[in-house]
């Protein structure tokens, strides 16, 4: 059924996202001669699909190309067999960003699916940790999952009335504007969209040390920090040292959009239109 619906569309190139759908689009289309590009959001050296996995590295070997959105992952991928390739993920940046009010609340922010691999627990036992020592900032948590449940009454448990669960939003800049903190604890990533969202509003991050994703995007020192440490102490700490110097944050925001041009949107797509182009046979053309 896959197989006769994408066909009935007659495609040059056929481009599915995520490790599963990969497979299963990658199977359908098996003999059909449909050049097929895979793109993988995750880091695939960390995240197996247990039964699939070996079925994954097979049909993998099969696609005209497996795109990763960080170098690491093409270069995992190609050993185990794949045509693969970096292009970070297109992302457009925002527009000019508020400046902060004196008088308003300290805002710390995340935005992450509640599920395990983005632990929010423990950005909420950190930030429950430090709450009594800065009374004038509270954490917005935006994003759902399967763990909102939990965490929506851990928080009331650990810091009642400051930390703010938002439900999922679309509109990522709206929610950044005017934020003053960026945390990510997420413990694997594939590009951090998020994190790229944060930086390029300027609003300086602390992320845990997720592996190269998160290490070539956050600037430690620059424009964020990484917690190396794999504890919500470790994190608390961090978190702390950015909520109590005002001056290191806004040295951090004012080189924070610079990722707008480390990974910009047109470098993007022009590797995109070259990889096409290669894919239906089209010479590439250079200006």
């Amino acid at each position: 059924m896959l197989r006769y619906g994408i066909l009935t569309t007659a495609p040059d190139v056929v481009i599915p996202i995520l490790d599963m759908t990969n497979v299963r689009v990658l199977a359908a289309m098996y003999g059909t001669r449909v050049p097929v590009i895979a793109c993988e959001q995750t880091d695939s050296a960390r995240i197996s699909l247990g039964e699939w996995q070996s079925v994954r590295k097979t049909l993998y070997r099969r696609a005209r190309a497996v795109v990763a959105p960080q170098p690491s992952i093409a270069d995992w991928l190609a050993r185990h067999g794949a045509r693969a390739c970096a292009i970070p993920n297109p992302l457009v940046a925002p527009p000019p960003m508020r400046v902060k009010r004196d008088g308003q609340r300290r805002r710390l922010v995340t935005l992450a699916r509640l599920s395990r691999e983005k632990r929010p627990e423990l950005l909420i036992r950190a930030f429950a940790g430090i709450a009594g020592e800065f009374p004038q900032w509270d954490l917005e948590i935006y994003g759902d999952g399967p763990l909102r449940r939990h965490i929506a009454r851990r928080a009331s448990e650990l810091a009642p009335g400051r930390i703010h669960l938002h439900g999922f939003v679309n509109a990522p800049y709206r929610i950044l504007d005017g934020a003053d903190l960026f945390v990510s604890t997420s413990w694997v990533e594939g590009f951090g969209n998020a994190i790229w969202e944060a930086l390029a509003c300027g609003v300086p991050v602390v992320a845990m040390d997720a592996g190269a994703p998160v290490r070539s995007l956050v600037r430690d020192g620059v424009d964020g920090l990484i917690v190396r440490t794999n504890s919500s102490t470790a994190l608390a700490a961090t978190l702390a040292s950015l909520m109590r110097d005002d001056v290191a944050r806004q040295t951090f925001a004012a080189r924070a959009p610079e990722v707008v041009t480390r990974f910009s949107l047109e470098a993007a797509l022009a590797k995109w239109d070259a990889l096409l182009d290669n894919a239906v046979g089209y010479p590439t053309v250079t200006h």
